[in-house]
């Protein structure tokens, strides 16, 4: 009986061994894609650890468990799981004809052995020193497996996997269906793969190139015609659809790593979701031509559940956020659904469209159905913009065929006008003609009532100058009359020598008296050559005498009207000038004038010195006009600079030229003297005259001390 204990112990695990039951596959295990999935089949066995179990000595090492219940509590510290599952099994004879593949389906690193021999690698498990690398798989093309019917096989599994940095620490074989752990093909899907395949790139091929395309379009007609708010918002939802497209096809690609997978998983997570909520963006901006606050933030909202749901997928449900979006969808077209015309309908179609591919795809789960969801919407933006630019064409037709119109009336009405205008202009030329005769009529009154103005003061002063020399003829006249009675009385007494002593005087009082004739004969020659017409030409004429006769005359004239005026004359003559070429008319009047107004600034200043507020300079006040000539050399910037000039200066101690008033004292009708008083006309004559003789009149001045014009004229 000793022997007996060992034994049974030694036959122990061979016993338990065969108390497993291989498990039976059949055709009705197959799914409608023609795939067998092995994840979730009963009677799988695990084993921890890397080590190569040894079935003999540690039968109790291995539990019953499934792929598809791995989970992360048999992970170690470092977030590693590795063991190994086996599975015993036979197929019937009608499944095991229909297999003819052998694929992974999960990115877990496995080695594959069937019936004890080495059968496939996927990826790279980190046993015999060789680094890990997770499996991927994505696009790959099943391995070719034969297996009889009705025979006990055995498949042995070395599996090694690694808790996921995302997806809420799950292991990365649990990222995809961890049914797919191991998966028999069929016939039918080794032919349908291809295809698929192909399809699957030609729609996404598609999907991403019509987006790019779109965004593309959008964007180059945003900045064309910034006007149009709508293709900003468009350009944007088509930017998301192709960034979302992207992500899905990168994130499927057979040749990357886990970890780019999940963050391009994630990309298309958030640029997806934002491409929802930008949708009810752009619904909001067609459908109500503004964005409400809570549409944006709606945006925002969507945005965040897609990066949360791309890292951390199932926080959130996705099937609340989607009815969530199609309730707001829904909103907008019903809240809007009376104000839709024109090219907005096409916006509605687009998502109407999307709605009903979405229930095919629902229903037939065809790659091909899946595009036109992805693409309907997109394109009835285009749709959209091309029938909202032909409506703005239509519009700028009818603008210009209505701006055509109110040209031609315009233009009639422009004709009708320039005819009017033409009449008016004609009634207007005649009546300025008139006016202008009249305006001349005027201007020649004014110049001879500034004539007869200066005539008027000078008369005065003839007057006064030529009632000398007639009281002196008079006075010597009576003074004859009587030496005459005299001489007779002298006669009839026979007293001729008294006789002849009379007539001596009588003939001494006749050359006073002819001297006094000639004098007052002089004066009203001038007189008559000043009252007569210029003749316009020059000739040799006294400058000294001139301006010492029309001193005389002015200060007179002064006097004749004011006997209590009494004022200082001064003068000083350069006896070198000799004679000048002027217009003595014309000369004696500028003199005149500007004697005339010196003698006007000192009696006003006089007059003022004598009101009860006097003015600085006291009761002291002396007034003085002083006439200077001079035969000099050109001031510089003065006229006629190319020879010698003569200056005539009047000089007053007057109150002087506000400042406010100096640059205009040469305009015609602009007078500083009382209303009634001046025309304002003969400085500005006065200047015209110095200008026509080639000369040049200046002024200077310094208010409360006098006034200084100066008169230049060439000296030729």
């Amino acid at each position: 009986m000793k022997w007996f204990i060992p034994l049974l112990l030694g036959l122990c695990p061979y016993i338990l061994s065969a108390q497993v039951e291989p498990a039976l596959l059949s055709s009705s295990m197959l799914t409608s894609s023609h795939q067998l999935y092995t994840g979730e089949i009963t009677g799988w066995e695990f084993y921890p650890g890397i080590a190569n179990p040894d079935s003999a000595s540690q039968p109790s090492m291995w539990k019953t468990l499934r792929p598809a219940d791995l989970s992360t509590s048999m992970a170690d510290a470092d977030g590693k799981l590795s063991g190994w599952l086996r599975l015993k099994f036979k197929m019937d004879i009608d499944l095991a004809s229909k297999i003819s593949g052998f694929r992974m389906g999960t990115w877990a690193a496995t080695e594959v052995y069937l019936d004890g021999k080495h059968f496939q690698s996927f990826g790279q498990t980190g046993a015999n020193r060789i680094g890990f690398k997770e499996y991927n798989p994505y696009q790959k093309w099943p391995s070719a497996i034969f297996l009889t019917p009705d025979t006990i096989h055995t498949l042995m599994v070395q599996v090694a996997d690694r808790v996921s940095p995302f997806d809420h620490g799950q292991l990365q074989m649990q990222k995809v269906n961890p049914r797919a752990f191991l998966v028999f093909t069929t016939h039918e899907y080794n032919k349908g793969f291809l295809h698929a395949l192909r399809q699957q790139h030609i729609s996404t091929s598609v999907w991403i190139s019509t987006c790019l395309l779109l965004s593309l379009l959008f964007w180059l007609m945003y900045f064309l015609h910034k006007e149009e708010s709508y293709l900003k918002l468009f350009a944007i939802l088509t930017t998301l659809s192709t960034l979302s497209s992207l992500g899905t096809a990168w994130s499927t690609s057979p040749d990357i790593s886990y970890v780019a997978h999940c963050i391009l998983d994630a990309a298309w997570s958030v640029f997806g979701w934002s491409m929802i909520g930008m949708t009810a963006v752009v619904l909001a901006g067609i459908f109500k031509a503004h964005i409400p606050r809570w549409i944006k933030l709606f945006f925002v909202a969507i945005s965040i559940f897609g990066l949360v749901d791309g890292f951390v997928p199932g926080t959130i449900s996705k099937i609340v956020a989607a009815a969530l979006s199609f309730i707001i969808f829904g909103y907008l077209l019903f809240t809007s659904w009376r104000k839709i015309k024109g090219a907005q309908w096409a916006i509605v179609v687009g998502l109407l469209s999307t709605l009903v591919w979405l229930v095919i795809w629902a229903i037939t789960r065809r790659e091909t159905v899946a595009s036109a969801i992805l693409l309907s919407f997109p394109l009835s933006l285009l749709v959209y913009v091309a029938l909202r630019f032909r409506a703005i064409q239509e519009e700028i037709r009818k603008s210009a065929e209505h701006v055509v119109a109110l040209a031609e009336e315009k233009k009639k009405i422009l004709t009708t006008q320039n005819e009017l205008l033409e009449q008016q202009v004609e009634e207007r030329t005649a009546s300025l003609h008139q006016s202008l005769t009249e305006l001349k009529s005027a201007q020649a009154l004014l110049v001879q009532s500034e004539k007869m103005a200066s005539l008027g003061q000078l008369t005065a002063g003839i007057a006064h100058e030529i009632q000398n020399p007639l009281n002196f003829v008079n006075n010597f006249s009576d003074v004859n009359k009587e030496l005459l009675a005299e001489i007779k009385e002298a006669i009839e007494k026979g007293n001729f020598g008294e006789v002849g002593n009379t007539v001596t005087d009588i003939l001494a009082n006749e050359e006073k008296i002819n001297h006094h004739g000639k004098r007052a004969d002089a004066i009203v020659k001038g007189m008559l050559q000043h009252s007569r017409t210029s003749s316009g030409v020059k000739e040799p004429t006294d400058i000294n005498a001139l301006c010492d006769e029309y001193l005389r005359l002015a200060y007179h004239g002064l006097r004749a009207k004011d006997k209590s005026f009494n004022a200082m004359t001064k003068t000083d003559f350069d006896q070198s000038i000799g004679k000048v070429n002027v217009i003595p008319q014309d000369i004696g009047r500028v003199i005149l004038n500007l004697i005339t107004n010196a003698f006007y600034a000192v009696s006003e200043k006089q007059k003022a010195l004598q009101t009860p507020y006097p003015l600085e300079g006291g009761p002291d006040y002396q007034p003085i006009v002083t006439v200077m000539t001079k035969h000099q050399l050109p001031l510089s910037g003065g006229r006629g600079s190319d020879g010698p000039i003569v200056t005539i200066s009047v000089s007053d101690n007057g109150s002087g030229i506000p400042a406010s008033a100096l640059d205009k004292i040469f305009q015609p009708f602009f007078t500083t003297k009382p209303t009634g008083q001046g025309t304002g006309l003969g400085l500005s004559l006065s200047y015209d005259i110095v200008k026509a003789h080639g000369g040049e009149l200046k002024v200077e001045t310094k208010e409360g001390e006098g006034s200084v014009f100066i008169i230049q004229l060439p000296a030729n």
